[in-house]
């Protein structure tokens, strides 16, 4: 079962969509220094190296090292087993994410560059609130798909990880709501065959290629297989299976087949392994703590989604109190949307509460506390004396969640990371070693820098990695403590 939108939803969902770039507008293109603006960084070093040496030339593995000589084999960042010819390669995640920006930059002929990220950025906050007002749309009547939609454009967290802030990992909520709009059809249609069965398995190997996310959709997906098994024919089941297990399989082994030829299937286990321990539930919460980590995932929620959650916890006595009576009767379409978009979610906390401390993943929450949100203040437009506190709430909500993203970033333009990378480049040849004293090197600095550091402790450590690679001369370089500049010095292999 498709459900249209009308064309006047979509445009004032377009309006809306507008009116949040304008909002951001005078945050783009500033020097990358707010919280996370780190992950644009991160991106654009791969993205950069690429576009030097060409995609192929790494068998389409995400390299962080740059291809100058004194660069090769520097620690910055680098982890032993991902390491291949003196360059370092990130292989946390599935390749699709940085694959897109690529091609994007290629598209415009152009080097990759922080405001053509962001511009790539804006346009996934655009199709992202659209999924979710769709995904609404095929149980919810009404105004509520576009209720949802809005407040996805303006809580804090999609503005700022969807326009400032670029990672793979936060790129991978566009292409899984848009599958969790093909799982609405395929598991919730109302006849005995799933339907739109190549769409739901296409979807969700893009989804799969992009993030880890989309093993645990694929897990989600099996379950809901499971509980509609009696209901289809033998045939129907594996088909469905079969289309699960595709999608999981084949963007694993391209991903595997990638990685493993820049570093080596061994290097590649190590590799995965190791950031498993860091992440892991399980493994990685470290002495603080379970505890910790799950108040440090609350505090990124009500970061991201404060005006949302205080919607949501208004409404819990009304909920109760209907649940006391034994009013409410959830539609079967909106206990699907909650275990499309809440399931997937819900495992990877549970299983990876250490990644949670990242702020951007709570944006994965937002079709869910967006969506439901959404049906509270439609539920309560339909009360006679409630006509118009859909609209008003609506603007109410957006307008508290613009202004809570304005106090939490407004003043995060400092130009610490560019004057400082900019310096490196002034002052350091392309044949010298670039060398980094003091705090660790930020993300931000080397992308400016374009160069990669190699983290040392002394000239004299420095000079004996000159003689054991075999190069000439560096620069060894440390943060000036009164300001935005450096200091530097020049070390010969030899005193």
């Amino acid at each position: 079962m498709f459900v249209p939108v009308s064309r006047s939803t979509l445009f004032l969902l377009f309006l809306a969509f507008g009116v949040s770039v304008l909002l951001r507008a005078p945050m783009l293109n500033r020097p990358l220094s707010g919280h996370h603006e780190f992950c644009t960084a991160f991106s654009l070093i791969i993205l950069e190296n690429w576009h030097r040496d060409g995609l192929l030339t790494h068998s389409g593995a995400p390299p962080l090292t740059s291809n100058a000589p004194g660069d090769r084999g520097a620690t910055w960042m680098g982890a032993g087993s991902a390491l291949n010819n003196g360059r370092y390669y990130y292989l946390s995640h599935p390749p699709l994410g940085l694959y897109l920006p690529h091609l994007w930059f290629r598209i415009w002929n152009t080097s990759p560059s922080a405001w053509g990220l962001q511009v790539f950025g804006l346009l996934l906050h655009g199709l992202f609130a659209l999924g979710v007002m769709r995904a609404m749309a095929w149980f919810a009547k009404g105004d509520a798909p576009l209720i949802a939609g809005v407040l996805v454009l303006f809580m804090p967290a999609p503005l700022w990880f969807l326009g400032n802030v670029y990672m793979s990992d936060i790129m991978v909520v566009v292409p899984w709501v848009w599958h969790v709009v093909a799982a609405q059809r395929l598991f919730g249609d109302v006849g005995n065959r799933p339907r739109g069965m190549v769409a739901f398995a296409l979807g969700l190997g893009i989804v799969v290629y992009t993030g880890w996310l989309g093993i645990l959709a694929a897990v989600v997906d099996l379950g809901l297989t499971l509980y509609r098994w009696k209901r289809w024919s033998g045939r129907d089941r594996t088909r469905v299976v079969m289309g699960i297990a595709l999608a999981v399989f084949i963007p694993m082994v391209l991903t595997a087949w990638a990685y493993s030829d820049a570093v080596g299937q061994v290097g590649l286990v190590d590799y995965l392994q190791g950031r498993f321990r860091q992440r892991s539930t399980a493994l990685g919460v470290g002495e603080e703590g379970a505890l910790y980590h799950l108040g440090h995932l609350l505090m990124n929620y009500r970061t991201g989604f404060l005006p949302v959650l205080l919607v949501l916890i208004a409404a819990v006595p009304f909920a109760l109190r209907a649940l006391r009576s034994g009013t409410p009767r959830i539609p079967p379409g909106a206990m699907l949307f909650t275990v499309l978009t809440a399931g997937p979610v819900v495992l990877e906390h549970a299983l990876l509460l250490e990644y949670a401390d990242h702020d951007f993943v709570a944006l994965k929450g937002a079709p869910f506390l967006c969506g439901t949100a959404a049906l509270v203040l439609a539920a309560v437009g339909k009360q006679p004396w409630a006509r118009w506190f859909p609209v008003s709430g609506l603007l109410l909500i957006s307008a508290l969640g613009a202004g809570y993203f304005w106090h939490l970033n407004a003043d995060a333009g400092t130009s610490v990371h560019k004057d400082r990378g900019l310096i490196i480049t002034r002052q350091i040849l392309p044949e010298q070693v670039l060398f980094w004293t003091g705090p660790p090197a930020e993300p931000q600095m080397v992308w400016y820098a374009k160069r990669t550091p190699w983290s040392v402790s002394s000239v004299d450590e420095a000079r004996a990695i000159l003689v054991r690679t075999g190069q000439a001369q560096g620069v060894l370089f440390s943060p000036d403590p009164g300001g935005h500049g450096l200091q530097w010095t020049v070390v010969d292999a030899l005193p």
